[in-house]
C-alpha cells in the first residue's frame, strides 16, 4: 500500500473536496490515495528522523500541526470506503449555531446546500461518478481536530485509540480522541385537523390554517422528504374530524397542488404532481428530498355546520333575566368558549343548551295576564345561526333546546367567536 504520510507543505498543496460554511472555512491540509481521491480537512502530519550512534539508535517523532482558523467552519472528519459509494463524515466545529455548507470538488457542487447545527455530525453517502468524481479510497481514513490525518481506521467514527511505538531507547505514546458520534434524530412530522403523513417517506413540517368563518376551511400543508433520497410523498385527510366535520369527498379541493384519491367516504389520499418541467412546490412537486418542500393547498369552500361538541367542558352557558314585566318576561342565553388553544386548534365547534322559561311564564300568569307566544332576538334560522326545538312558539313551552349553526359556532379565545347569545321572551296580554 502506498504510504499516506505527507509533509504539511505537500498536504496544503493538494486539491480536493472542501466543506465551506458561510464563506469561512478551516485552514486545511489534504490526503489522497492511489485512486487520486483527495479531501481537505483540518489535520496534522507526522515526520520521523532517525539518528545512529555507536551504541544505540534513537527515533525521534516530530508532529507538525496545521492550525485551524478561528471562527465559523464545517469540517470533513473522515472518509469511509464502500463498494460503489464513499461516505463522508461532516461536523460543525463552531459554537455559533447552525451553518449552511456545500461539499465541492473544484467549482462543482457534489452535494448541498445542507444545514448543520453547532457540534452536530452528519454523514453523506455519495455514489462514484457524482459530477465526474470516480474514486474508491483504498482504506477507511479518519482524523480529528488537530489530529493525525494519516492513521488508517476501521470505522468512519473510531473510538478513542492509544498507539504505543517501541524504540531502542524511547517509547512514544500518542492518544487520539475522536469526538463522539452525534445521532441525528429523524425528522418529526406534524399533524393537525385530520391531516397526516401517509407513508414513511413523507414529513409534514408545517400546517398553516386559514379559517375566518365556519362556512369555509383552507390550509397550506408544507411537505418535505424524509431523507436525501428523492421519493414520492403522500398525505392523508381524515374527513370525520374538525374542521371537516364529515365533508363530502367531492367538496374538498387542492387547487391544482395535489392529486386526490378517495380511500372511502371519510378519507382522502393526496399525492404529488409531476411533469417534465423543473421542480415547482405547487405544480411539479414530487418526488421530494429533505431539501425540497411541496406546498399543498386543501380547502372546502362549502363546509357543513360544526356539530355540537361532545365535550361540554369546551363552553359555559348562562341564563339571566332581561326585561321582566307583566306582559313580557325575557331570558338572555349566552354560550362562551372555555378554550384558549387557538394556535394549535383554530377550528369552530358547535354547542347546545336548554332554555328554561318556566319562571318567565309564571311571571305573566301571576300578573293575571294570558300567555301569548315566545319571541326571539335574533330569531332561530336553523343552520344559518341556530335551531330551537320544539319549533312551536305559540303557546309558549316551558323549555326549548338551542343547537348552534354556522354563525353561532364558537372558537377558542381570540378567534373572533368567543361568545354567542340570544334573548328569549315570553309575551302575554
Amino acid at each position: 500500500m502506498t504510504s499516506r504520510r505527507r509533509t504539511a507543505a505537500t498536504l496544503m498543496a493538494m486539491a480536493g473536496f472542501l466543506a465551506t460554511a458561510g464563506g469561512i472555512q478551516a485552514t486545511s491540509a489534504s490526503w489522497t490515495d492511489p485512486a487520486a481521491f483527495a479531501i481537505q480537512v483540518s489535520a496534522a502530519t507526522t515526520t520521523s528522523t532517525t539518528t545512529t550512534t555507536s551504541t544505540s539508535t534513537t527515533t525521534t517523532t516530530t508532529t507538525t500541526t496545521v492550525p485551524v482558523r478561528p471562527g465559523l467552519f464545517v469540517r470533513v472528519t473522515s472518509i469511509c470506503r464502500g463498494g460503489a459509494t464513499y461516505t463522508m463524515r461532516v461536523r460543525n466545529e463552531s459554537g455559533n449555531g447552525s451553518l449552511a455548507f456545500n461539499l465541492t470538488l473544484g467549482d462543482a457542487v457534489i452535494t448541498g446546500p445542507h444545514t448543520i447545527d453547532a457540534g452536530e455530525v452528519q454523514f453523506y453517502e455519495i455514489p462514484n461518478g457524482t459530477n465526474g468524481v470516480k474514486a474508491t479510497p483504498a482504506g477507511n481514513w479518519s482524523n480529528t481536530h488537530n489530529g493525525t490525518a494519516s492513521t488508517p481506521a476501521v470505522l468512519c467514527t473510531p473510538p478513542t485509540t492509544t498507539t504505543t511505538t517501541p524504540t531502542t531507547t524511547t517509547t512514544t505514546t500518542t492518544t487520539t480522541t475522536v469526538p463522539p458520534t452525534t445521532t441525528v434524530p429523524p425528522p418529526v412530522s406534524v399533524s393537525s385537523g385530520g391531516i397526516s403523513a401517509a407513508n414513511a417517506d413523507t414529513v409534514i413540517s408545517n400546517i398553516v390554517w386559514s379559517i375566518s368563518t365556519a362556512r369555509q376551511v383552507c390550509t397550506e400543508v408544507h411537505v418535505t422528504g424524509a431523507s436525501a433520497t428523492a421519493r414520492p410523498w403522500a398525505v392523508r385527510v381524515n374527513l370525520a374530524v374538525a374542521p371537516w366535520y364529515g365533508s363530502a369527498t367531492n367538496r374538498v379541493q387542492t387547487n391544482g397542488t395535489a392529486s386526490i384519491a378517495v380511500e372511502n367516504a371519510g378519507s382522502l389520499l393526496l399525492t404529488g404532481l409531476t411533469h417534465r418541467g423543473g421542480f415547482d412546490p405547487r405544480t411539479n412537486n414530487t418526488p421530494l428530498t429533505n431539501q425540497r418542500t411541496a406546498l399543498v393547498t386543501i380547502c372546502n369552500y362549502n363546509a357543513p355546520p360544526p356539530p355540537a361538541t361532545a365535550d361540554p367542558s369546551w363552553y359555559t352557558v348562562t341564563q339571566t333575566r332581561g326585561v321582566w314585566t307583566a306582559t313580557q318576561a325575557c331570558v338572555v342565553v349566552a354560550a362562551t368558549t372555555t378554550r384558549s388553544d387557538l394556535g394549535s386548534s383554530p377550528f369552530f365547534y358547535g354547542w347546545t343548551a336548554t332554555v328554561d322559561l318556566a319562571a318567565a311564564k309564571a311571571r305573566i300568569v301571576d300578573a293575571g295576564r294570558t300567555l301569548n307566544y315566545v319571541g326571539w332576538s335574533p330569531y332561530p334560522s336553523g343552520v344559518d345561526n341556530f335551531a330551537a326545538a320544539p319549533g312551536s312558539f305559540d303557546p309558549p313551552q316551558d323549555t326549548y333546546t338551542i343547537t348552534s349553526g354556522f354563525d353561532f359556532a364558537l372558537r377558542p379565545t381570540g378567534g373572533g367567536a368567543d361568545s354567542r347569545s340570544t334573548t328569549v321572551c315570553v309575551h302575554g296580554w
